[in-house]
């Protein structure tokens, strides 16, 4: 279990969902994507991801109540001087392989992320209806996962746009999930979520919008195997949120929600 939870705290868990994602739709939609595709996607969100994590640990402060923040107020210097050596060490590593399709989406993307780093260091701890991180951590996600298949696609696919919309509202329910049960730890830290923006109550009633939506792409009739494990993970993140679970068991759920992404990597094989 305390193996589980720095693989949590480190994001290596987030690593490995979007590359077991990024995976399976290659898998589903016959894509043969490069090794070079799936290194840089592992590198570039662990990268993201940490700079997130210790600019929140940074701003948090004395205030620090959770266990990720805490570890990345801890360790800053070391993990600042893992981050940039993986930095620098996957441009001259991974570069060279890279497709140049891949390279221009992956500059696009990176564009994007500075704004949505901008945007969340503007708003700090305020409350804005107009900025939620919660969207653009989503969108970051997303975007991320799609880069490599996107690039390889000849033409358009309406399958792969409503996976992008899929994946989306999985990762966005998910983020908006988490800051549900971590209502009261962002209210100490005084961070910025859309369920203090909304309340618990009013928060609850978007999920329940999201599946809505997810269930209006149920309409085009894209039954393939990645609509079966988007659905699947989103049932189960609905069973952890209107079951009201909390503590402990709140925390297991947690790492069982976090394993299900893992495991999307054995979808291609059912």
């Amino acid at each position: 279990m305390r193996f589980l939870k720095y693989i949590n705290i480190l994001s290596v868990d987030v690593v490995l969902a979007s590359l077991a994602i990024s995976y399976m739709l290659a898998f589903v939609h016959n894509l043969d994507m490069h090794w070079s595709v799936y290194t840089a996607l592992a590198v570039m969100v662990w990268l993201i991801y940490t700079f997130d994590h210790l600019m929140d640990a940074k701003s948090i402060g004395a205030n620090v109540t959770s266990d990720r923040h805490r570890f990345h107020q801890q360790y800053f210097k070391q993990i600042i001087y893992y981050w940039s050596v993986l930095l620098i060490a996957s441009a001259f590593v991974l570069l060279p392989h890279l497709p140049h399709r891949t390279i221009l989406f992956g500059v696009l993307g990176s564009v994007f992320v500075i704004v949505h780093f901008v945007f969340v260091k503007l708003l700090g701890s305020k409350l804005s209806v107009w900025i939620q991180k919660e969207f653009g951590v989503a969108l970051v996600f997303t975007l991320g996962v799609f880069i490599g298949p996107l690039s390889y696609l000849k033409s358009f696919d309406d399958a792969l746009l409503l996976d992008f919309i899929r994946l989306f509202l999985v990762a966005f329910f998910n983020l908006i999930m988490y800051s549900l049960f971590d209502l009261g730890i962002d209210r100490a830290q005084n961070q910025t979520s859309l369920t203090r923006y909304l309340g618990e109550k009013n928060t609850r009633f978007f999920l329940i919008g999201l599946d809505s939506l997810f269930l209006l792409t149920c309409v085009f009739n894209q039954f393939n195997s990645s609509f079966f494990f988007f659905f699947f993970v989103l049932l189960f993140y609905n069973g952890m949120v209107f079951l009201k679970l909390g503590g402990k068991t709140q925390q297991y759920f947690r790492l069982v929600g976090d394993s299900i992404l893992i495991g999307a990597v054995l979808v291609p094989f059912i």
